[in-house]
């Protein structure tokens, strides 16, 4: 079954602060032709941590954590020391940017092609970074470490709709230093959320 065709049962677990979130797919998604998959995003989880449910877990990690991961496992580390309080905004904010993403838009990068591009990638570690969009004329994206990345994702998220001009210029920068064989995407969703635009990038970190 083509993994397009898979909903989602979401956990999120906390171990810093203890907290849980589950999220049910519709009743309306739910179908015989559809597969159902477990998906984990784990903040801080202790190295032994096992789950005998989920198909695919993210382990959102501290600055330099290295963990063994199997199959279906990938790790997302925080690209900076940090105190729990400003990794917890951090994890929070990246587990947000991809629920946005997820949602119905006009682009759209749901679960189903982020577990794809993970599976294609052939990497486990990987990073994310969210910048305003004024930031993002003068950033040289060398620092990102994407040169040699093999996969980027692009989330643009703006409090409003934006002009196609100030789009193609963002993605024009964000993809002039990656590799012409890398595979990437790019997700626009509107939010009253935030402030302004943003522009978050995860990406696959070099293999050593």
């Amino acid at each position: 079954m083509n993994r397009r065709d898979s909903i989602f049962f979401v956990t999120i677990k906390n171990f810093i602060t203890g907290d849980n979130v589950f999220v049910s797919p519709e009743l309306g998604e739910v179908s015989a032709n559809r597969k159902l998959v477990y998906l984990e995003f784990l903040i801080n989880a202790p190295m032994d941590y096992q789950s005998d449910e989920a198909e695919v877990i993210l382990f959102i990690d501290k600055h330099n954590c290295e963990r063994s991961l199997s199959k279906g496992k990938y790790q997302v580390r925080h690209h900076e020391i940090s105190d729990n309080s400003r990794f917890i905004a951090w994890a929070n904010r990246f587990i947000r940017t991809l629920h946005r993403a997820n949602a119905p838009s006009l682009l759209l990068l749901d679960f189903n092609q982020l577990i794809e591009m993970l599976v294609i990638s052939n990497r486990k570690r990987f990073e994310f970074k969210t910048f305003a969009s004024t930031e993002i004329q003068s950033l040289d994206f060398t620092q990102l470490d994407v040169a040699c990345s093999p996969i980027i994702l692009t989330y643009i998220t703006s409090e409003q709709n934006i002009n196609i001009n100030d789009f193609r210029a963002m993605l024009k920068k964000t993809s002039s230093k990656v590799s012409d064989k890398a595979m990437s995407a790019v997700s626009f969703v509107e939010s009253h959320k935030v402030q302004g635009t943003e522009v978050s990038v995860f990406y696959a970190l070099a293999e050593n």
